[in-house]
């Protein structure tokens, strides 16, 4: 499944740097760095019709203050409501109407404007885009506005117990000491506190040149991207980058967040803090999430729905930052079965600290983590997300079928050592949202995962 080595080529282009990354599959991947240090890197897809295009900043929840709180995804969602040049409507028609499509989402670390039409409409796709991202118009009746619209948003999360756990894992996790540990939306009680100048200097000293990054990918070539963004943001200000606190663990004492609702089902969360971005160990972590949880045929999956039938919802996934991560088991059953499936996965856990997998067993985990991936790049919109994340993690371009060959040498005993260090209690932190009755049992089930450790 590897594929050949990729050649590398820096050089200067209109006065820009530029690097030039090719690799067998056909896809050419280039960055050009701007003087004010907007980074523009593509993915020329010349076999695809359409092209997407990302603007984004390397600012996220995790770089706001506590009275900030919410500023960040608040910020997003007011570029939307118009520039000095566009109403809000116009925004959207403008690429809605001519087959585009047009959205943005803020994380932790990072938030991300992105469109997605026809090659042939890139330059209107990008021109929109541009806009919004250094000209909105932040009117004070827009905010009151987008105010009560986000509050909708943190009611429906909080009515989906699946998404509402989420918040709660992080709360576990890191407490609300710091910003990974607080909701990205922010509450209504910090949303009410946010004023129009809040927003106008969170905005101000955060999208700026050497914070901003845009990808393309698709039907478009470098040049092209070039010549449509350069003249768009050449005269963003540099700014300055933001820095943020590491994490600290929180004490084992306080690790454990349950909300208790009358509902028909508990959903609940364990989570192990994890290696961070850019630790070695990442690729067997990867790889030991595959078997344990990511498909139909890992190990939770078979145990609990398919020989238990205790659950129809188990999975697991892993979160990683640049200075921090947490490997999470998500699993929504009957209340009554908490105990039962909190037994299996216990002995799973530790099955797996003990004994070396079966080579077989690593082998399809590995062609399932490869084979997905080769699978979602072939869209123009993952390739794009692609070089933006690699940018922003790690401020190069990588190439997928290294990432793939750092898989591929991922062996048995790895992912064994992997365990052994990750599924320790010390590192365990728990969430909950459930009928009363399921906190006791967390507390009893980590006391035993505890003891069965030592």
């Amino acid at each position: 499944m590897s594929q050949s080595p990729s050649s590398s080529k820096v050089s200067e282009k209109h006065g820009f740097k530029t690097e030039r990354l090719s690799i067998a599959s056909g896809v050419s991947y280039e960055v050009s760095t701007l003087p004010n240090g907007v980074r523009i890197a593509t993915a020329e897809m010349p076999h695809m019709a359409s092209a997407s295009l990302g603007l984004w900043s390397s600012v996220g929840s995790r770089h706001e203050t506590a009275s900030e709180h919410g500023v960040a995804h608040f910020v997003e969602h007011m570029l939307f409501k118009g520039t000095a040049s566009r109403t809000a409507t116009a925004i959207a028609r403008e690429v809605e109407g001519v087959g585009g499509s047009l959205d943005a989402y803020t994380s932790e670390d990072h938030t991300c404007y992105y469109a997605r039409g026809p090659a042939d409409l890139f330059e209107p796709m990008a021109d929109v885009l541009a806009d919004m991202y250094q000209h909105p118009a932040l009117k004070p009746a827009d905010i009151d506005n987008e105010r009560a619209v986000i509050k909708e948003e943190i009611a429906m999360v909080y009515d989906q117990p699946s998404q509402y756990l989420d918040d709660l894992l992080s709360a576990a996790a890191w407490g609300s000491g710091n910003p990974l540990g607080r909701s990205i939306t922010g509450t209504v009680e910090s949303l009410e506190k946010l004023e129009h100048t809040d927003l106008k200097s969170f905005f101000e000293k955060c999208y700026v040149g050497c914070q901003t990054i845009v990808t393309a990918a698709g039907n478009i070539t470098h040049e092209q991207t070039l010549a449509a963004i350069a003249p768009r943001l050449d005269k963003m200000s540099a700014g300055r980058a933001m820095l943020v606190d590491k994490p600290e663990r929180q004490a084992q004492a306080d690790s454990l967040c349950v909300a208790t609702r009358e509902t028909e089902q508990t959903h609940f969360a364990l989570a192990f803090h994890a290696f961070d971005r850019h630790d070695d160990k990442r690729f067997a972590q990867k790889l030991l999430s595959v078997l344990l949880g990511e498909n139909m045929s890992s190990i939770l999956f078979q145990k609990l729905r398919e020989e238990e039938a205790v659950c129809y919802s188990i999975q697991t996934d892993v979160t990683t930052f640049e200075d921090a991560g947490l490997f999470h088991i998500y699993c929504a059953l009957d209340p009554q079965h908490l105990n039962r499936a909190l037994q299996v996965i216990a002995t799973t856990l530790n099955g797996l600290r003990q004994q070396v997998q079966a080579e077989s067993f690593v082998k399809e985990a590995k062609a399932y983590a490869i084979g997905q991936s080769q699978i979602a790049l072939e869209s123009t919109s993952s390739q794009m997300t692609w070089v933006g994340e690699s940018i922003m993690a790690h401020g190069r371009l990588i190439d997928p079928a290294d990432a793939q060959a750092r898989l591929e040498a991922v062996n048995c005993e790895d992912i064994c050592r992997v365990a052994n260090e990750l599924f320790d209690p010390g590192r365990l932190v728990m969430a909950a949202v459930g009928p009363e009755g399921i906190e006791p049992i967390l507390v009893a089930w980590r006391d035993e995962f505890e003891k069965s450790n030592k």
